[in-house]
């Protein structure tokens, strides 16, 4: 039988023989079916009788389903079922007496259904209850807090005191545990509670404690600091940090972007991926509203903003403009050829140096502008013997240290402000895409997996290679978070998401949930690594300040599952919003709420990673 024609006997019977003929013809042939075996035909009554469990069935069913008692026993009390379904096969187990056979499963079976004397009976110290309550899931677990305090006999307070997943406890689970620990005097555990809750709750939680402080001088001094803060400062905290990116309208590809050096604007280049491009535009951050615009069609090149002008690169006959901010623009090269083998579809080969810019044309010399208006120089690339070095293609530049990534064939050098050669290698595949992590540490991309090397001496060393992760793309640095962000499918074949890399092993990472797997088919990141922006071909470029996205990741996290990592994140954010030493764009103007949370942060990881 096909599983269309099973599905409409189903429907017809109404999953029993009920009244008509049509419906006893149809489910005497479904019955027929599925006692010879039919697999679609079982399907298809099992399926209807979910929908609606008319007792007709149920026989049938228990005969056919080998798993059918553990099957109904899950759908009596799953959440994704609708309250009237669960009411109906709850009061089918109850009458055919049907409970799952492990002890745990079957407790938490009859609380859920309401068998209140079998619970009490089967746990009478609520220690299976306890068990089934850890390990169920945020959904089941909000179900059996409701069927605890409907029996009124359990103690749903001791039950979460026994519990050992404080870190993961939902903000009314806090408040029954702690109010439960404060009314029994359990000053010591409750205040091992606290420092594992997410900040908030644990400004909230040390209100409880009357006049019981921590016995050691960490403690006490975390004790007095989380008693100074506000929660409802923290809770606007929350609010600032979590503000909406900003989205900005373009055309379907968004093909070339730069931040401004403050951060306060963003330059876009975008077309429709075919003939037309639009003209290229500066909008204001975070506001995303229109401030310039320049009429430079540039569907293949690259940006570059370095604040009073912006330098444009198109690809489609070699121009390179200077787009100055009265809406003109003026050319400072014209190339007839151009050599742009190596550079992969995400090429960035403009690269600030200083008040200027870097870029090479045909691989053998660097154009290097500087000065305002800005004059180009044209100086010899690499001083290094060839084959190798014969030709060579700017890949990255550190903005700390002003040393330049280049790669010839299939070799990599790291070169100091002066040109010279820091540290080489000439053993290596071929190299599309590269970013510096530090002075002294470069991550490299040959679109397939990605590759981490250090300058020790002259040689450049590798030292981790990650996994093959299919096509990678727009590799940039996120040096705040310690990890590489880059655009490529989570599997071979998939579609084309922002993918997180942690920057020691290489390995994928999944702790910044604003981002990860957002579908994305180009990204590119400020100079330091503390915005983004990204496109899906969606007529959408989103800018994202991953910085405070960090923060607020941090913040809202239990205590417990932070650690030096999240104590560096914290430390580089305060640095940011006290002025620091970086860039004007590398400050961010927070206000005095999110000041606050990162103070108390800075308090609650001092005291966690010290004791």
């Amino acid at each position: 039988m096909s599983a269309r024609r099973a599905a409409r006997l189903a429907r017809r019977a109404g999953t029993g023989p009920g009244s008509g003929v049509l419906a006893r013809r149809a489910w005497r042939r479904l019955l027929a079916a599925g006692d010879a075996g039919d697999r679609k035909a079982i399907e298809a009554v099992w399926q209807r009788w979910l929908r609606e469990p008319r007792p007709e069935a149920f026989e049938a069913l228990r005969r056919w389903r080998p798993t059918f008692t553990r099957d109904i026993c899950e759908w009596a009390v799953s959440p994704v079922a609708s309250p009237a379904m669960r009411a109906t096969l709850a009061r089918l187990c109850i009458e055919h007496g049907l409970a799952p056979g492990e002890p745990v499963e079957r407790v938490v079976f009859h609380l859920l259904t309401g068998q209140f004397e079998k619970v009490h009976d089967s746990d009478p110290d609520g220690t299976l209850i306890t068990e089934g309550y850890q390990t169920a899931a945020p959904a089941v677990r909000a179900m059996l807090r409701e069927a605890l305090t409907a029996d009124g006999d359990l103690d749903l307070p001791g039950i979460l005191a026994r519990t050992n997943r404080a870190a993961g406890l939902a903000d009314n689970e806090v408040e029954l545990l702690t109010g439960h620990l404060a009314a029994t005097g359990e000053w010591e555990r409750l205040w091992r509670l606290t420092t594992e809750l997410p900040v908030r709750s644990a400004v909230t939680t040390v209100r409880r404690f009357d006049d019981w402080c921590p016995g050691d001088a960490a403690g006490r001094q975390l004790f007095a600091r989380l008693a100074r803060a506000d929660p409802d400062m923290l809770a606007q905290a929350e609010r600032e940090l979590a503000a909406t990116p900003t989205r900005i309208t373009v055309l379907p590809d968004l093909r070339a972007a730069a931040f401004a050096p403050d951060g306060r604007s963003i330059v876009l280049a975008s077309s429709d991926g075919m003939w037309q491009a639009d003209a290229v535009r500066r909008f204001s951050l975070p506001g995303g509203q229109p401030l310039a615009q320049w009429p430079v069609p540039l569907r293949e090149g690259a940006l570059l903003d370095l604040g009073d002008v912006v330098v444009a690169e198109v690809h489609d006959r070699y121009h390179l403009y200077e787009l100055t901010a009265d809406g003109h623009r003026r050319t400072l090269a014209d190339e007839q050829r151009y050599d742009r083998v190596g550079n992969g579809m995400n090429s960035r080969p403009l690269i600030p140096s200083g008040d200027g810019f870097i870029t090479i044309v045909d691989g053998s010399e660097l154009l290097v502008g500087s000065g305002r208006p800005l004059t180009v120089r044209r100086i010899p690339a690499l001083r290094m013997p060839p084959p190798r070095w014969a030709s060579c293609h700017p890949l990255a530049v550190d903005p700390d240290s002003g040393r330049l990534a280049v790669h010839g064939h299939r070799s990599i050098a790291v070169l100091a402000p002066s040109r010279q050669a820091v540290a080489w290698t000439d053993d290596t595949g071929p190299v599309h895409e590269a970013v510096f992590l530090g002075p002294d540490r470069l991550v490299t991309s040959d679109h397939g997996r990605l590759t981490r090397w250090q300058v020790d001496g002259r040689r450049l060393i590798p030292e981790a290679t990650g996994p093959s992760v299919g096509w990678l793309t727009h590799v940039t640095a996120l040096r705040d978070r310690g990890q590489v962000l880059a655009v490529g499918p989570r599997t071979h074949g998939s579609r084309m998401r922002l993918r997180l890399f942690d920057a020691e092993t290489l390995d994928p990472a999944d702790d910044l949930p604003a981002l990860l797997g957002r579908p994305a088919w180009c990204v590119w990141a400020s100079q330091d690594g503390g915005r983004i922006v990204f496109s899906d071909r969606d007529r959408t470029a989103h800018v994202h300040d991953v910085v405070s996205e960090s923060v607020l990741d941090v913040l809202t996290r239990p205590a417990a599952r932070l650690g030096p990592v999240d104590a560096d994140r914290v430390d580089n954010a305060r640095r940011r919003a006290a002025g620091g030493t970086g860039p004007e764009g590398w400050r961010r103007d927070y206000g005095p709420a999110v000041h606050e949370a990162l103070d108390v942060l800075a308090a609650v990881l001092r005291h966690r990673l010290e004791t």
